[in-house]
């Protein structure tokens, strides 16, 4: 077998060593996740709707990405080598992993990365009510956490639950539609 610094041929092409395919996907990995992560955090910390809309283009990105099959059969085939490090083992089956569950059509990886997007939006910018007045996560935290009144603490954490009646409309008819 080829040991994992060789240079691998295939059909008389040079392809890259398991070390540089890792490099590859590594810088990938890392662009696509800082888009993620970016629009992630403006989403929540804005609660703009402008945001939510770029987390699923950053999702449907990454998830496109990982839905390369010739990817995957490379990544299979570098596992099959007996000389590889504990590390380049480790990420090429973190790899596989991420790439077998993104092998579905293009359309539906964009319908999944838009709804959860949506679904987090709704999250993110929900205020529960208590006694008529909408509060924060943070409010609602510090009620939990702080207040001696059990009333208060009941109707607090009752109200934080609320947002499931938010998101159940969403989350139903989706699922009903793919039946």
């Amino acid at each position: 077998m080829i040991g994992s610094g060789d240079l691998h041929l295939k059909k008389g092409v040079e392809v890259m060593t398991v070390q540089q395919f890792l490099d590859e996907q590594n810088k990938q990995v890392k662009e696509l996740y800082q888009s993620i992560t970016h629009a992630s955090w403006m989403a929540q910390t804005t609660g703009e709707a402008e945001w939510a809309k770029k987390v699923a283009e950053a999702q449907t990105s990454f998830r496109t990405y990982f839905s390369n099959p010739e990817a995957l059969q490379t990544i299979e085939n570098f596992l099959k080598e007996i000389d590889l490090t504990a590390l380049e083992r480790r990420q090429l089956e973190t790899l596989e992993k991420t790439f077998k569950e993104n092998q579905l059509p293009a359309d539906t990886l964009k319908e999944l990365s838009q709804l959860s997007a949506e679904l987090n939006h709704m999250f993110n910018t929900y205020e529960p009510e208590v006694n008529g007045k909408k509060l924060s996560a943070n409010d609602i935290r510090n009620i939990l956490l702080n207040s001696e009144d059990l009333q208060e603490r009941e109707d607090a954490w009752k109200a934080s639950k609320e947002v499931g009646k938010v998101v159940e409309e969403k989350t139903l008819n989706t699922h009903q539609s793919e039946k």
